[in-house]
């Protein structure tokens, strides 16, 4: 149980994190609170919450850099594109998926705001290559001690079946509503 309370304890952080984005984007407070209320009974969330791996961190961080950058886009303040960031570059350490993420922040900063290059895009612009080199940084030192990164991860290398693959899939879809066992 050791090893799984980290991972209980981070869950958590989803709730603020989803809550402020919900006030972020809806006035009614009651919305945030019927959000919060949904992920909480959510059987994918409490599963995820009692595993020993970064998948609850990842949607925890994905909310918290949302809300960040649209607080963000409405003050324009540094504290505020520091705190995007800061986000941004915790969030590329759990995933790298998290670059598309924030390829979709930028879309959505164009989407909103036109192609024109004013103090909003620039904040973007300059949030996401300081993260994006601080976590170039962190691949350059992996690549300079594969071994040690390789011996590390040597689970990913196990042989998988299609047959696996589609069965675990399948049963990841499955618990979004339910959870067996």
């Amino acid at each position: 149980m050791k090893n799984r309370s980290f991972s209980v304890w981070i869950s958590l952080l989803a709730f603020p994190s989803l809550y402020w984005l919900c006030r972020e984007l809806f006035a009614p407070p009651e919305v945030a609170w019927i959000a919060v209320g949904l992920v909480a009974v959510s059987p994918l969330h409490v599963l995820y919450a009692q595993e020993a791996r970064p998948y609850i961190l990842w949607p925890a961080l994905i909310l918290l850099s949302c809300a960040s950058l649209l607080r963000a886009m409405l003050l324009e303040t540094k504290l505020t594109w520091s705190i995007y960031t800061v986000a941004n570059i915790l969030e590329f350490y759990t995933h790298l998926f998290s670059l598309l993420v924030a390829f979709g922040h930028g879309i959505y900063l164009v989407v909103t705001q036109g192609l024109r290059l004013d103090k909003k895009v620039v904040s973007y612009l300059m949030a996401s290559a300081i993260s994006l080199l601080i976590f170039l940084l962190l691949m350059a030192i992996l690549l300079v001690n594969r071994r040690a990164a390789a011996g590390s991860i040597y689970w990913v290398d196990l042989e998988n079946t299609r047959l696996s693959i589609v069965k675990n899939s399948l049963g990841n879809i499955g618990r979004v509503l339910f959870v067996l066992g």
